[in-house]
């Protein structure tokens, strides 16, 4: 096992061309097909490609211009290129690992939209190991980045899973009689309400019959040396993990958030954010521009959250907004209180709220556990870019069939 040693410095320039992306119509509306990416990334899906094979994808105009990697054939839209390589001794996964070390939104072009100019990103100098070592510093990092997508699809599942036992007790009706058997196929009596047939003896209640809305507020500013655990819209919207922040950081105020929280933004609701906090500390806070929702009996919270989590309180939340542009529509956090649904008795609910609990604790961790892997992997990039860390570019075939770990070239000794 051994270290190649033989890198060179060159430009993207000399390695590269950044190809336009195409303006495309309709892509918001498909379901299936092939991705689409834009500057901040995937952004939907239409059924054509503009490149056959997997590759590089980097934002062209706004403020906030990312790099991504498609692992299959891909579209992309006029506010982004994406990389076509000069040479084929360019790894495209090692590219996309690469350029994750470059501050793209620190380059303008001077145009009226923050831009980034295919002649300013030609002439970024770049240090190019030999193509094994390329693939090798790729196969490391995406180790990590494929278990957080893998974490991201089941915690997906997971969602959908706990939100179609919902319907299905508490939309459909076909929650197990005493018998077991779903109420509604088998047979179960129906009476009038307000909303409709609803289970003999069940009733219509109001969410705020269960849950309250905190407005306990505090300002971090005065606690300038406290480490806050932040819920904010950004940190939702990037990952759904708090950003820890000291109190002199933050220049407004913030609804404290306690383990019993749940966090539903009131701002733009067409975007669906429900948040279940962690709490890693006893200094969690969160935007005033959530409504912190404190379930009234705590052994009802993963139901209540479910209540908060369907189709029929979004829909609510979007019916009920003020204000006449979408940038800036809010929801009346009062008004909200006023929402019905059906409700069947302690009995039910609790044997719901136990069975999904778990669903919501194991999407929890897996999230926390994306935080950690994020952390590792972000920690790492800059070194085995630089070389400070190096990785073998052989390994004894005879050893179990292992991720290659990587190893410093400060106190490596072939």
């Amino acid at each position: 096992m051994s270290f190649e040693t033989g890198w060179r410095k060159c430009t993207w320039g000399d390695i590269s061309t950044l190809e336009y992306g195409k303006a495309l119509r309709d892509y918001k509306d498909k379901t299936s097909g092939y991705p689409v990416y834009g500057t901040n990334g995937l952004i939907g899906y239409t059924e054509k490609y503009l490149s056959d094979k997997p590759g590089v994808i980097i934002g062209r105009k706004g403020a906030y211009r990312g790099v991504h990697y498609s692992n299959r054939p891909f579209f992309v839209i006029d506010t982004a290129y994406y990389l076509s390589p000069k040479i084929p001794q360019l790894n495209l996964r090692w590219a996309y690992y690469s350029l994750r070390n470059i501050d793209i939104n620190s380059m303008d072009s001077g145009s009226a939209i923050p831009s980034t100019s295919r002649s300013d990103f030609y002439s970024i100098e770049v240090d190019l190991p030999d193509i094994y070592e390329q693939q090798k510093i790729a196969n490391l990092l995406s180790v990590l980045d494929d278990k957080i997508e893998l974490n991201n699809a089941i915690n997906k599942n997971l969602e959908e899973m706990a939100q179609a036992l919902f319907n299905s007790w508490f939309v459909d009706f076909e929650f197990p009689n005493e018998n077991g058997e779903p109420y509604k196929s088998s047979g179960g009596e129906f009476e009038e309400s307000e909303l409709g047939l609803i289970p003999k003896g069940w009733k219509v209640r109001t969410l705020g019959e269960f849950c309250e809305i905190s407005t306990t507020s505090i300002n971090p500013v005065t606690l300038p040396d406290i480490i806050f655990e932040h819920y904010s819209l950004p940190a939702f919207d990037s990952g759904r993990l708090p950003v820890f922040e000291s109190g002199s950081e933050i220049k407004s105020n913030k609804y404290k958030v306690s383990k019993n929280s749940i966090l539903v933004s009131k701002l733009n609701p067409e975007t669906k954010r429900i948040w279940n906090p962690y709490c890693l500390t006893e200094y969690a806070i969160c935007s005033t521009e959530f409504m912190n929702y404190i379930p009234i009996n705590s052994r009802l919270r993963a139901y209540s959250y479910s209540i908060l989590n369907s189709e029929g309180f979004h829909q609510y939340l979007v019916g009920n907004t003020t204000g006449s542009t979408n940038s800036r529509q809010r929801v009346n956090p009062k008004a909200t209180l006023q929402y019905k649904f059906v409700y069947g008795g302690t009995d039910i609910a609790y044997i719901f709220n136990d069975l999904v609990s778990a669903i919501y604790k194991k999407i929890n961790e897996n999230t926390l556990e994306n935080k950690y892997l994020a952390s590792t992997r972000d920690t790492l990039l800059p070194k085995l870019m630089s070389g400070e860390i190096r990785v073998p570019v052989e390994r004894d075939h005879s050893a179990p069939d292992l991720p290659m770990v990587a190893e410093s070239s400060t106190i490596y000794q072939p």
